[in-house]
């Protein structure tokens, strides 16, 4: 697949690696599965904070759960280790997940709320 540059020529895409492929495909499934259970998936662009999940999931009766996508070789970084302690001392839920069956497991436990 080619994509056009700036300037007019085409160039080529660069291929996902396998992991970013992965972590898109459950971040999809998530998102997704959130939306189908009345719930929003608000992918976070952090400019002056770092260390925030991927994701803040915001579902009906007012909870809202952060939620950080890995793939299975990745563990959250020290930071971000840091920034869930702080959050979830605020009282909120923070997930890692890493496989289909995470998100699978996390969309059960928000179906039952």
């Amino acid at each position: 697949m080619e994509k056009s540059g700036p300037s007019g020529p085409a160039v080529p895409a660069l291929k996902p690696t396998i992991m970013e492929s992965i972590e898109k495909r459950i971040e999809l499934k998530l998102k997704d599965g959130v939306k189908r259970q009345g719930g929003l998936a608000l992918k976070l662009w952090p400019i002056s904070f770092t260390g925030l999940p991927d994701r803040m999931v915001l579902l009906p009766g007012a909870r809202i759960d952060f939620i950080e996508l890995k793939d299975l070789k990745e563990g959250p970084s020290p930071r971000q280790l840091y920034v869930h302690r702080q959050l979830r001392e605020l009282g909120f839920n923070v997930f890692t997940l890493n496989t289909d069956l995470a998100v699978e497991n996390y969309l059960t436990s928000i179906q039952q709320l």
